[in-house]
């Protein structure tokens, strides 16, 4: 796995049943446990609240420190969580995935490896072989798939939300189509219906970014502290859709005023 032990050594065919039970942790661990000293030689014990009367847990001698390797599946409650590495011969594991490196990717890699396993022990069986691609692919699967609903679903509600905006600031600003009326007749000019219109879209988007915008920082919060990649993705999103709702709303104040300053007031007076 390319893995480079940054203090101490790997494990060798010298750490067998009999010797010393030995195992490689983290960098970040050993910083936990020890702070300004070396991880090397010291001992932990994985279970020591184990009775005497029972199997006590053996001690295990610190002999190599790693960088942190996430385990388990992507984003699972097992991401950043330190681990203790053990040497196989020092173990008896029911099962266990094996990594297979190729200089070149044989097309036919599974009866290499199935050849290979049976000339050592014809008893031990293969099951689930496949690339790394195929592997890495199958942890994020899910996911991806309810990444890719959940687009779907907030571009649904993007296009519900932006015409329910439009919707109604625009029936809003045609409902003082008798008011503009009256008030075109007493002298008021084309330019300041259209910034009075404009004005009250924008106090409308304020009530808006304040309300939504303070949800959108909660949930942004929420989601950042467990994926912190997305931080640079919710940025950007946020500016986008500040930027189109704004738009929007003008639209909808503009639009409607410029209909209604090419009526004549009378004509205004009796728009229904």
């Amino acid at each position: 796995m390319d893995v480079d032990v940054i203090e101490g050594r790997h494990f060798s065919h010298e750490d067998s049943e009999n010797s010393l039970p030995v195992g490689i942790t983290e960098k970040g661990f050993v910083d936990k446990m020890w702070p300004g000293e070396s991880g090397i030689g010291k001992r932990i014990q994985l279970n020591p609240e184990q009775k005497k009367d029972e199997l006590d847990s053996e001690w295990i001698t610190i002999i190599g420190v790693v960088e942190h390797i996430d385990q388990g599946q992507a984003y699972s409650h097992f991401k950043g969580l330190s681990s203790l590495y053990r040497p196989i011969s020092q173990q008896t594991p029911r099962w266990a995935h094996v990594v297979i490196k190729f200089n070149d990717k044989p097309d036919d890699f599974e009866r290499i490896i199935k050849k290979s396993v049976s000339q050592v022990d014809r008893d031990t069986p293969i099951k689930r072989l496949r690339p790394m691609e195929e592997a890495l692919f199958l942890n994020t699967k899910i996911l991806q798939t309810l990444s890719e609903l959940f687009v779907i679903i907030a571009l649904i509600a993007l296009i519900l939300a932006g015409t329910g905006i439009y919707g109604v600031v625009s029936r809003t600003v045609l409902l003082r189509t008798h008011e503009m009326g009256i008030r075109r007749a007493l002298g008021f000019s084309d330019s300041n219906t259209v910034n009075l219109f404009l004005k009250q879209g924008m106090a409308y988007l304020l009530i808006g970014a304040i309300l939504g915008g303070g949800g959108a920082l909660i949930a942004s919060n929420l989601l950042t502290s467990e994926f912190p990649n997305l931080l640079n993705a919710i940025v950007g999103i946020t500016v986008f859709i500040s930027l189109l709702m704004t738009a929007l709303v003008l639209i909808a104040c503009y639009l409607p005023a410029r209909k209604m300053i090419k009526m004549e007031p009378a004509q205004a007076l009796h728009y229904e």
